[in-house]
């Protein structure tokens, strides 16, 4: 079956894995829908039993939002041809498709639905400082001005409290040596949220924003064991960078692969200047 494609949705005819590592596949009607964010998934023989598919309620789906990794599945599942899956929420799904070709078409339709961008600019709507989402839909790019949060939730997590690094810091407000936002991957839920982020050269902390400096949390420079680019880890989201602690690694998202290394060298510097030369500049 031909893939169906308008505006807002990308559809055709896959085989679903039925049970998570069974190896037995079911072949599904399923529509990539953009404007929602869902990916919906059809029995084939109901699906095509009526023309009004569209109308009808999904027997499932999936929410784009949450959708971390689309990939090629040939390396992991040799003996099925055409194979790729999807991390949506940890949990890894496979399909497969008719052809080689389908099956690279659906896996770019599905990282360009999860690709979520920083925001390039910052302006005022209704009074409240806001950004632009960036996502491409359907083929073209739009920008849709956010409030805050990138997610669609404001899960709350471990950092909707303050907190401070293991080391005892008491907060002294200091000229800042680099600011602005980035979004910043929560520890338990893993939901990203718009963070302003201010560097010292004692402290790397991060407020809700601009308006609200109150830090969420404080990570004495001290505590910083290595700061380096993220390679492999989040692969719908660029410019990422890790902040490593003993207790934790910090994955932040910048606006841009220069503004990445930026955030990357600063950083850096502050650790050199808190330690001494010895602390090496990571490759960017």
């Amino acid at each position: 079956m031909e893939s169906r494609v308008s505006k807002d949705t990308f559809c055709g005819v896959l085989g679903m894995e039925d049970k998570e590592n069974s190896g037995e596949f079911v072949r599904r009607l399923v529509c990539l829908d953009t404007s929602a964010s869902k990916l919906n998934y059809f029995h084939e023989n109901e699906a095509n039993e009526s023309n009004e598919w569209s109308s009808r309620e999904p027997d499932g789906n999936f929410n784009v939002c949450f959708l971390s990794v689309t990939a090629d599945a040939a390396s992991l599942r040799p003996k099925i041809p055409h194979c790729f899956y999807i991390i949506v929420s940890g949990r890894k799904h496979y399909f497969q498709a008719s052809s080689e070709d389908e099956k690279q078409l659906w896996i770019k339709k599905l990282q360009d639905a999860s690709r979520i961008m920083v925001p390039q600019h910052c302006s005022i709507v209704d009074g409240v400082e806001t950004g632009f989402k960036v996502e491409v839909v359907g083929g073209v790019v739009l920008k849709t001005p956010i409030n805050g949060v990138l997610d669609v939730t404001d899960e709350i997590d471990s950092d909707d409290s303050v907190h401070h690094s293991s080391s005892p810091y008491q907060h002294i407000e200091e000229e800042p040596i680099k600011t602005g936002y980035c979004i910043k991957q929560g520890l338990f839920r893993k939901s990203w949220k718009r963070r302003y982020f201010i560097l010292s050269s004692s402290a790397f902390r991060y407020c809700r924003s601009t308006e609200d400096r109150t830090p969420i949390r404080i990570i004495k420079v001290l505590d910083i064991l290595e700061v380096r680019p993220s390679i492999g880890i989040h692969l719908n989201r660029e410019n990422v960078f890790e902040v490593v602690t003993q207790n934790r690694v910090f994955y932040v998202q910048a606006k841009s692969e220069f503004d990445r290394d930026s955030w990357i060298l600063a950083i850096t510097r502050c650790m050199q200047m808190a330690r001494g030369p010895k602390v090496l500049v990571t490759s960017v």
